[in-house]
């Protein structure tokens, strides 16, 4: 199976989806970055979506960084999701100075949110 099933003793494969995502935010933290938003893959149903979002607030701990709910909005696996999701973020006063996208396909969507912004 590719991918994990929540509360399953089935065989996977997986990326280190925590890690990974504690490594990209660190980038942005070791950039100066101290406002940094997270636009997810799916929802919270989904353990990839939960394993980002934790390595997410790890790299924050690490850092002395508060976790702010505010900061985090939900894609669902499309390019229109990050695009609605980057949206929201782009309302928010003070805005982030980051956001760390953990979908390619959603990133899409927030980059098109973004220039549109501009």
């Amino acid at each position: 199976m590719m991918g994990q099933l929540p509360n399953t003793d089935l065989m996977f494969v997986d990326i280190d989806n925590v890690g990974s995502a504690a490594a990209a935010t660190q980038h942005l933290i070791a950039l100066g970055h101290r406002r940094i938003a997270l636009i997810t893959n799916a929802q919270l149903t989904y353990t990839a979506t939960m394993d980002r979002l934790t390595g997410y607030r790890q790299a924050l701990e690490s850092a002395c960084l508060a976790y702010d709910e505010a900061l985090v909005e939900f894609g669902d696996f499309t390019p229109p999701s990050g695009a609605v999701a980057m949206n929201r973020l782009l309302q928010l006063s003070p805005r982030p100075t980051a956001v760390f996208v953990a979908s390619d396909t959603v990133a899409l969507g927030a980059l098109q949110a973004i220039r549109a912004a501009a």
